[in-house]
């Protein structure tokens, strides 16, 4: 599983000598780039208008020599891998779960996923310079030491002695424009709070609730199969990744999604009343503002150039991390029935714990 080593300080100089050093030993991750090269930005501001869904673009760094740069795991977003230098290979099975919440990724904080509940595998290829590969959510993943190839030119892009890539992650999931997040949103409108622990028990029994609301740019991820494009042809592997949304048309409104809950209501939560319509067209309205706001503030600020260099990607992952606190924040979510201390006092004067009687007096402190 995956081993996070700090071998650096925030906002340390990466040296030489640092490099060298962590990759003859394993994988360098520079999470969020995109936050602090005006280059891969540039890439992320394309993405965002071409797909109007928040983009962010991680970069990783492995030397030839290692057997295995990153083994079996699954991730909670769409992922389009570039390779840009070296080469690396690339094994994908299906989704070990469809649709995966951030509670059910695997392969991570060393959980170890085996081949055999990998199953079968879908897609094998190396990637060379130039070389595209999609990976939907959810679909199991790893990457190793590509086969010798005798026929590379030494000195070119392709023999380089490092592997250098790009993984460009649609985050829906992650910034919480999926079913789940309208139905907590509807339920804290309507006075209730549910538990962390109800929340995951919900997404984790019911699919519905992991799906991508019908926002624009829903259509073009989650569609269930893996591809490889080289430049000079393509692969592709079908599994069951699930459907993205009921609907892949940029024009089915929320409001349909808040009736469509309303319609399987007795499913998800039996013996439990419903809100209104109107806490849910509410909640709709609210998901839709957040949406907007989000993409725009990933087209525009991500990249920060009046913030030092060294700490732009701690600042971005601070203002980033805000943005679903804020949408859901709206709602009245957050309160003090939750660990965390988001308090805001203005929509969270009225809320109770989900499943308990109402509270004398439920002020945030």
């Amino acid at each position: 599983s995956f081993a996070t080593v700090k071998t650096f300080s925030r906002g340390s100089s990466i040296t030489a000598a640092l490099l060298e050093d962590g990759l003859a030993n394993g994988t360098m991750v520079l999470n969020s780039a995109s936050s602090r090269w005006v280059q891969l930005f540039d890439i992320v501001r394309a993405g965002v208008r071409a797909v109007q869904l928040p983009v962010n673009i991680n970069v990783y760094i492995t030397h030839s020599s290692l057997e295995r740069s990153v083994p079996l795991h699954t991730d909670r977003q769409d992922t389009i891998i570039l390779q840009c230098e070296g080469r690396k290979h690339w094994q994908v099975h299906g989704a070990l779960v469809v649709l995966p919440a951030e509670h059910q990724e695997r392969g991570k904080s060393g959980d170890l996923v085996t081949d055999t509940q990998a199953g079968p595998r879908l897609l094998e290829a190396t990637l060379s310079p130039g070389s595209v590969l999609y990976v939907p959510r959810g679909f199991a993943h790893r990457t190793l030491r590509p086969p010798v190839d005798e026929t590379l030119t030494p000195g070119s892009t392709a023999a380089s002695d490092f592997s250098t890539s790009l993984t460009i992650g649609l985050e829906t999931e992650s910034m919480g424009f999926t079913y789940d997040k309208l139905l907590l949103c509807a339920l804290f409108l309507h006075g209730e709070g549910p538990s962390v622990e109800e929340v995951r028990e919900l997404t984790s029994v019911h699919e519905m609730l992991r799906r991508p609301l019908p926002l624009p740019g829903v259509g073009l991820v989650g569609g269930g199969s893996a591809a490889v494009s080289t430049g000079t042809g393509q692969a592709q592997a079908s599994g069951d990744g699930g459907s993205s949304s009921s609907s892949s048309s940029s024009s089915f409104p929320l409001s349909e999604a808040a009736d469509e809950l309303l319609a399987e209501w007795k499913v998800l939560l039996p013996g439990h009343s419903p809100p209104p319509r109107s806490c849910l067209r509410r909640a709709s309205s609210i998901i839709e503002q957040g949406h907007k706001k989000t993409v725009h503030e990933y087209e525009t600020r991500m990249f920060d150039a009046a913030v030092p260099a060294k700490l732009r990607q701690e600042v971005w992952k601070r203002r980033s991390g805000a943005f679903i606190y804020d949408m859901l924040g709206k709602c009245g979510f957050l309160t003090r029935c939750f660990p965390q201390k988001f308090w805001l006092p203005k929509h969270t004067t009225h809320q109770r714990c989900w499943g308990s009687e109402p509270k004398s007096s439920s002020r945030a402190r």
